[in-house]
């Protein structure tokens, strides 16, 4: 079956399937480091988009055909080979300047990386619209091991909607929302207010007032308070 013909839903069974297998392969070796990358990298190319496993610290421990065509290298570092440091921060990219290449002690990441919070959450981390190479892709985080996590994404730019429709875009299919606060996540992985961020992406205007339960719970409130 071609690429094109398969839904979305088949290539979330074939990943979760890759996923468990590689977990398999990573609790067989002792290290990280030392693991027989050429299984991995086999696991990976049967994935027809860029694919790579990597270490907590950007290293690249294996990666399919598609993301070495596109400069990924095992034992080099992801923001470097594969991003070309060109989704770097301004900052980093000061750094690396001033000190002849050396990285900084808190490290290196592309300015959409979520690996982080992949990691502390232990959770996959989507994100449908990041804009890369003069592409859109649809991006995911997937934790495999404490300090590893597997890395791809789907190239979607065919199926965005045209721009310029006069509807207010509001970057992704889906907003990354915290189910206590509300505050919803951006693309750096910064959580926000909920009307800071439509005011900033999104043509909408907010209005404060009280919903009905809202209000109701208030007046109890005020009233207990009297007594």
């Amino acid at each position: 079956m071609e690429d094109g013909s398969k839904t979305r839903e088949q290539l979330v069974d074939e990943l979760v399937d890759l996923r468990g297998r590689i977990s398999e392969l990573q609790r067989e070796v002792d290290s990280t480091r030392e693991k027989p990358s050429g299984l991995y990298e086999f696991l990976l190319d049967s994935i027809p988009h860029p694919a790579m496993l990597i270490h907590s610290d950007k290293t690249v421990l294996a990666a399919n055909r598609i993301a070495r065509q596109v400069g990924a290298r095992v034992g080099g570092l992801c923001w470097r080979d594969f991003g070309q440091s060109e989704y770097i921060s301004d900052s980093d990219k000061q750094y690396l300047n001033m000190h002849k290449g050396a990285i900084p002690p808190d490290g290196i990441k592309c300015t959409f990386c979520l690996a982080e919070v992949t990691m502390s959450t232990k959770s996959p981390i989507h994100v449908p619209d990041v804009e890369a190479f003069g592409k859109i892709w649809d991006t995911w985080w997937i934790p495999v091991t404490e300090d590893t996590y597997f890395h791809y994404a789907i190239d979607i730019s065919d199926k965005k909607p045209a721009e310029g429709t006069g509807t207010a875009r509001v970057p992704g299919s889906y907003l990354p929302i915290c189910a206590c606060c509300k505050k919803i996540r951006d693309k750096q992985g910064t959580w926000h207010e909920m009307a800071a961020y439509f005011l900033e992406h999104s043509e909408v205007k907010f209005t404060h007032g009280f919903c009905t339960g809202c209000y109701e719970d208030m007046l109890r409130e005020m009233e207990q308070e009297k007594k």
